[in-house]
């Protein structure tokens, strides 16, 4: 099967914390893009081999500089999140507005719902497609 425009595939993995506040981890997948023309996005995903018990969410970073970013990431759809194996994409485009010169895209993942949380994950590929309008 052709992919195109997705990453390649990506080993990414959670924290033994299922909490909001410090449990996310954020893997950025695409490199730094300048933000002057990005007004909308829309992300896909596809998730192989999970271990077990992921959350995921798409998101991204900002920064001013092209190769510094810093953070656990900013989410970019709130109502999106996937918790299972298999391809998923948000259901239109989504308007942004970005503060910063340059952006990542990403994702953010914890450990979803074990009663003892332990570190779990996944192969992951995403695609972020960018309008300017």
């Amino acid at each position: 099967m052709i992919r195109r425009g997705f990453t390649p595939f990506a080993c990414v993995f959670t924290r033994a914390d299922k909490t909001d506040q410090t449990g996310w981890r954020f893997f950025p997948l695409t490199t730094s893009r300048g933000t002057a023309d990005i007004k909308a996005v829309r992300a896909m995903i596809e998730v192989l081999n999970m271990t077990a018990d992921c959350r995921f969410q798409f998101g991204y970073q900002e920064g001013d500089d092209p190769e510094l970013f810093s953070g656990n990431g900013e989410v970019l759809d709130v109502n999106f999140v996937k918790s299972t194996d298999g391809y998923a994409a948000m259901e239109s485009y989504l308007a942004v507005t970005f503060t910063k010169a340059y952006v990542r895209f990403g994702i953010r993942l914890r450990n979803e719902a074990a009663a003892t949380p332990k570190i779990e994950l996944a192969w992951v590929s995403t695609r972020f497609d960018t309008r300017a309008c």
